[in-house]
């Protein structure tokens, strides 16, 4: 069932999605190709605010499909810009000083990328900039 899940969110059919959860589908199943890749990161890296307000309704853990060193949720909305996610798993707990094994960080991905709605947030929830951290020219 954790596939279909998958294949839910990839289809933003948040009809699917709801009655996949209500079914008993685990909101924290790793993708069976892609260990550590949890339904809240498919979700997180599209935007999916529907989504990802579902799983979490569900049980997703917010720090969800985190092995050492591993991107979380939030990182995964970081990178791919959706401040909106950010916003949500904050608000679920996800921990704002994540570090993944490339050693980014929320904050610092949000630096680089100049979203400093989301930056500031993240200072409030607690996070630090990373030495050496700095904003990428290119945005």
């Amino acid at each position: 069932m954790s596939l279909e899940l998958f294949d839910a969110i990839e289809r933003q059919d948040l009809s699917a999605i709801v009655a996949l959860l209500a079914a008993g589908a685990d909101p924290n199943a790793e993708h069976p190709d892609q260990p550590s890749w949890v339904p809240l990161k498919a979700a997180a890296e599209d935007g999916l605010s529907g989504a990802i307000v579902l799983l979490l309704r569900y049980g997703a853990a917010a720090d969800s499909g985190r092995q050492p060193g591993g991107a979380t949720p939030l990182i995964v909305a970081a990178l791919n810009r959706q401040g909106e996610v950010a916003r949500l798993l904050l608000a679920a707990g996800a921990d704002p000083a994540a570090c993944d094994e490339e050693g980014d960080t929320p904050l610092g991905l949000c630096e680089r990328h100049g979203d400093h709605d989301t930056a500031s947030l993240l200072r409030a929830c607690g996070a630090v900039a990373a030495p050496g951290t700095a904003p990428d020219p290119a945005d």
